[in-house]
Order: C-alpha cells, then sequence, then structure tokens
C-alpha cells in the first residue's frame, strides 16, 4: 500500500478523488496538473506522518523534471527523498541527461501553474548546454522542500 493510500484512503491514481481532497483542503486544483495536486496532497496528509526515518520512492516523476526515469517504469523517477519527524532531510535521484526529455518535463512541471509558484523554472541555457554535451551532472539535494 502506498503512503498516500494509506493518509487518504485513496489509490495515487485516483486524480479525480485527489483532486476533491486537494480542494477540501483549499487548493484550487482547476488547470493544475494532476501530479502537482497530488503532491499537494502528499504534503499535506502524508509529510507529517513519516516520522520514523523514511525513504519515499516511486512518487511522480513529472514532479522531478532532472531525475532520470526507471528503466522498466518510465513514469517514475529513478530517486528517493529520506523524511524524518515529517521533514525531507534529502533527496537522491540519478541526474537526467537527455534534453529533449528534459525540456518536456521542464514544460509539464510548470503545466498549470504561473511560474513564480512552481518548484522549477525553464532553464534554456541548462538545456542547450545538454544539447551540446555538457558532462553528466550529479549530486545530493538536502535540505529542500519536497514532496
Amino acid at each position: 500500500m502506498s503512503f498516500l493510500a494509506e493518509h487518504t484512503g485513496l489509490r495515487p491514481d485516483d486524480a479525480p478523488g485527489i483532486a476533491k481532497l486537494a480542494e477540501s483542503l483549499g487548493f484550487n486544483a482547476v488547470g493544475k496538473h494532476p501530479d502537482v495536486v497530488k503532491s499537494f496532497v502528499f504534503e499535506e496528509k502524508v509529510e507529517e506522518a513519516l516520522v520514523q526515518p523514511t525513504f519515499v520512492i516511486d512518487y511522480p516523476a513529472s514532479l522531478c523534471p532532472l531525475t532520470k526515469r526507471k528503466t522498466n517504469i518510465r513514469r517514475l523517477p529513478s530517486g528517493s527523498e529520506l523524511f524524518v519527524y515529517g521533514m525531507e532531510l534529502a533527496n537522491a535521484y540519478t541526474e537526467l541527461n537527455d534534453p529533449d526529455l528534459q525540456e518536456e518535463l521542464f514544460s509539464k512541471q510548470l503545466d498549470g501553474l504561473p511560474e513564480e509558484e512552481s518548484m522549477a523554472k525553464m532553464d534554456h541555457d541548462f538545456i542547450r548546454a545538454l544539447r551540446h554535451g555538457m558532462p553528466r551532472p550529479a549530486g545530493w539535494a538536502s535540505a529542500s522542500t519536497g514532496w
């Protein structure tokens, strides 16, 4: 069972149910990408319940546009987020290095959100650098806001 299902009673693929719950929590889900809505619900209903050290995996890939996808399930990212006492402490992932997919994912993450409200910004310089053979990016993100 997923953390989302455990703490909301909703399956992760129940976009209408998740949108309805988000609306009841004060989030305007109209025109937002379903994964953005799911992220809001996760932050509101699940994160604080992750008290013991917990690695969250298999979250929506569209929320992490810099992350490579799992080979066998393209909609899931190759990464994890560490939560302790309801707070994200680390975000580890394999960096995406496909410029076309990178551009598509930046666009998808921004879909339905004013740019100033999104976690990410379209970075045309980064995509251009990937196209021209930038060395593979890598690293850890820590103490970030995340889902």
